[in-house]
């Protein structure tokens, strides 16, 4: 089983830490950091941390590629890429001291249809290998091009892990993913549920998983949890209380999480704790930075999964 990310969209990030951010008005930042970033990246990163063995497949702009690349190679990451006539867009989130973070994204970036299927051929995907697809569609493509790609691999066997905010809940229902991990905004969307709590994030995981025919769903509960409706029942998972430095990226950490235990052929236990341990140590990493092993382990031996 081979796991294989894709980023149509990669992103330099760049992360801001300020005492207090004041709108209207000149802020003094005191430290930042950059990162190669784009979801399919940041999941690459995370099971990289993981010990999962993975290929990141990107598409780089050749007019600032060199700077990705620098950054990519200080990540652990193994990839192939991708050259586009553009320039990779850049991220920037704003860090004040005990306060929400505030991002800001460019959407810039344009490939070719010649670009996509490029990409693709270079995943060089076949039954039962699984497709992390994450990340905001770039211009330039089509999106029905896309989901008759994304139908393709899911006729031969591949198993679709979907994280993509360009897609609607037409484009779900025809896309059919495997893995799909919305957070309480998306699930509201998907599924006319308000997520603010384990119990309503069960809900909407089961009318999710029933409605859309989609094996497995995860959906966070912010401090509480998560909740799991799917092939392999109903479960809520409890995790403990942190402080967290940055929740930036900490979706993608959970998705790397699920996929990698799921890739070792773990118990669907297994792959919730994995999940949640992931993503919730993720939230105490800078920027978009992966969880450390540490606070991945610290973590996971507190959290609990519970049957519905």
């Amino acid at each position: 089983m081979k796991v294989v990310t894709l980023t149509l969209n990669p992103a330099l990030d760049i992360h801001y830490c300020l005492d207090n951010f004041k709108p209207f008005s000149e802020n003094y930042a005191n430290s930042v950091s950059k990162s190669a970033g784009g979801k399919g990246i940041n999941v690459s990163r995370a099971l990289s941390m993981l010990d999962v063995e993975n290929k990141a497949v990107v598409i780089l702009g050749n007019e600032s590629d060199q700077e990705f690349k620098d950054l990519l190679s200080k990540s652990d990451i193994s990839y192939e890429a991708v050259y586009c006539d553009a320039k990779i867009r850049e991220n920037v989130t704003l860090h004040p001291h005990n306060n929400k973070e505030t991002r800001i994204s460019l959407d810039n970036f344009s490939i070719t249809e010649e670009n996509f299927n490029q990409a693709f051929c270079l995943a060089d995907l076949k039954k039962n290998d699984i497709l992390i697809f994450a990340g905001r569609l770039p211009k330039g493509i089509m999106k029905s091009a896309v989901i008759e790609k994304l139908k393709e691999l899911a006729a031969s066997g591949v198993l679709l892990a979907v994280d993509c905010n360009s897609f609607t809940s037409g484009d779900i229902k025809e896309i059919r993913p495997w893995f799909i991990k919305p957070n309480s905004d998306e699930a509201k969307a998907l599924t006319g549920i308000d997520v603010e709590d384990l119990s309503s994030a069960y809900l909407a995981a089961v009318k999710l998983s029933k409605d859309y025919d989609i094996p497995n769903v995860l959906i966070s509960a912010g401090k509480e949890g998560a909740a799991y409706y799917g092939e392999y029942g109903g479960f809520s998972v409890l995790v403990p209380k942190i402080a967290a430095v940055s929740t930036v990226g900490a979706g993608d950490s959970t998705v790397a999480g699920f996929v990698g235990a799921f890739s070792k052929n773990e118990s669907i236990i297994e792959c919730l704790r994995t999940a949640c341990a992931s993503g919730t140590a993720a939230c105490l990493s800078e920027g978009t930075e992966p969880p450390t092993e540490e606070n991945f382990f610290k973590i996971k031996s507190q959290i609990e999964v519970i049957k519905n």
